[in-house]
């Protein structure tokens, strides 16, 4: 998966301290649709590691942004053109005591 440099760091944290957990989202563009339950399933099994729409390794996040008790972050596809949106939730800390 391809990330901006200067975003990696805040995306891998986020991706190592919090769950995946997409939602039912809109793409933006000419090709409007929802994404199905079962790609969505795949989506999360894979890690948000490829396109839930053509299978592509080739993505793209962009920064994480934080709204209340959750975190987002815009997701396209430089293969089919696509993007959806991840939404994560904070499930636990670790601290001194948890290394």
């Amino acid at each position: 998966m391809k990330i901006n440099n200067k975003n990696a760091q805040a995306v891998d944290d986020a991706r190592n301290w919090v769950s995946l957990n997409t939602r039912d989202f809109m793409i933006t563009g000419e090709n409007k649709m929802s994404v199905t339950l079962e790609q969505e399933r795949k989506y999360i099994q894979r890690n948000g590691t490829r396109c839930p729409y053509c299978e592509s390794r080739d993505i793209e996040a962009d920064s994480a942004r934080l709204d209340g008790s959750e975190v987002f972050s815009n997701v396209s596809c430089h293969c089919c053109g696509k993007g959806w949106t991840e939404i994560y939730k904070l499930i636990g800390i670790l601290g001194a005591g948890n290394k």
